[in-house]
């Protein structure tokens, strides 16, 4: 009897090709070369720092919405507010900046921020 490899299966396989736009965004996140990404990055500071942006509603308020907190004051752009998914009417704000749901958020700033 004749033992299949892992070549043959592999063979037999049929590819699943997913086209979603969050799939589509993906790819080309994924392959992005870290140079392009790096100029991506510094090209998205230099226009905060600059002021050219609507004003900045930050998604997470845990350690690395803190982090980054921390930065845009550095460049005079702090955020209007903290969205985070546990954040309720009563929540209390983190370093003076109001902590928000979602909704509220929208509701608040919509396309504006």
């Amino acid at each position: 009897m004749a033992s299949i490899g892992p070549t043959s299966s592999i063979r037999n396989r049929q590819a699943r090709v997913v086209t979603t736009p969050t799939a589509i965004a993906l790819d080309e996140a994924f392959s992005e070369t870290q140079t392009a990404a790096a100029k991506r990055r510094s090209e998205a500071f230099d226009k905060l720092a600059n002021g050219d942006c609507k004003p900045i509603v930050l998604y997470g308020a845990g350690g690395l919405g803190r982090i980054v907190l921390k930065g845009l004051r550095a460049l005079g752009r702090p955020p209007v507010a903290f969205v985070d998914r546990n954040a309720t009417a009563s929540s209390t704000p983190i370093d003076g900046v109001p902590l928000l749901s979602a909704a509220e958020a929208v509701e608040r700033f919509g396309s504006e921020a």
